[in-house]
């Protein structure tokens, strides 16, 4: 994000570890000052169990779909998938005109169905490539998107 002169992170779900690495690594480099995330989630309770568990002045909670959010330039988006029931289009279209601005994580534990990871992978766009990030857990796939 730093590299790319994002200040701001719209996130979608695996909020507490997250949020955590990216607090330390702005403050890292002594730039948390410059940093703004937005928690963004459509259940009344985890909306405020993300107010009163994390700073305000750094985070605000949002009820709202993520995938209606329009992020500028300065903006990261964080899209974690346990699962993406009934909404493949609605990602697909998000994807095709945010990618440079997005990481994309795929949960792969033995809860989730048969091909649902194979399900996850195909809503990114044809023109798009995924590259693998190392994020140091087994039981989730984690990709920045590349244009071909």
């Amino acid at each position: 994000m730093q590299q790319n002169n994002m200040t701001n992170l719209k996130m979608m779900d695996g909020h507490g570890r997250m949020v955590y690495y990216v607090l330390k690594e702005f403050a890292k480099h002594n730039n948390l000052d410059k940093l703004h995330i937005e928690l963004y989630d459509i259940d009344d309770p985890v909306n405020e169990w993300h107010r009163l568990l994390f700073p305000q002045k750094y985070i605000k909670a949002i009820y709202e779909n993520i995938l209606d959010c329009q992020p500028d330039q300065t903006t990261c988006v964080y899209l974690n998938f346990c699962g993406i029931e009934k909404q493949e289009s609605k990602i697909k279209d998000f994807l095709n005109v945010y990618y440079n601005q997005c990481i994309i994580s795929f949960s792969t534990r033995s809860s989730i169905p048969n091909g649902s990871i194979i399900k996850q992978i195909k809503i990114t766009p044809k023109h798009l490539n995924l590259v693998q990030v190392d994020n140091s857990r087994a039981d989730f796939l984690t990709f920045l998107l590349k244009k071909n």
